[in-house]
């Protein structure tokens, strides 16, 4: 199998509704390993709350394109953004 990443930890940040929203990603050579999404300036309601719904998505999905979390479309914007620059940064070319 091709390697698609550079093992790493890596980080990116985007606006969210109330702020930046950093995203830091272990990746091996083939998927994300985990995540840690820094959402504490979004709202407890919204933002605060889906952070983890969005992080087990991605993780389980292997991909930044998950479905917005109704209320926090803002907040899963952001964590899609961060973790899609996270991605083309670790991204092997060939």
């Amino acid at each position: 199998m091709l390697k698609k990443f550079q093992p790493g930890s890596y980080q990116s940040s985007a606006k969210g509704m109330s702020g930046m929203i950093t995203v830091k990603a272990i990746l091996d050579e083939n998927k994300i390993i985990d995540l840690d999404i820094d959402a504490s300036c979004e709202s407890i309601m919204f933002g605060k709350s889906a952070a983890p719904h969005i992080k087990n998505k991605i993780l389980e999905l292997q991909t930044p394109e998950v479905d917005t979390v109704s209320g926090a479309s803002r907040t899963t914007k952001a964590v899609n953004e961060a973790v899609g620059n996270i991605l083309d940064q670790a991204r092997i070319l060939e």
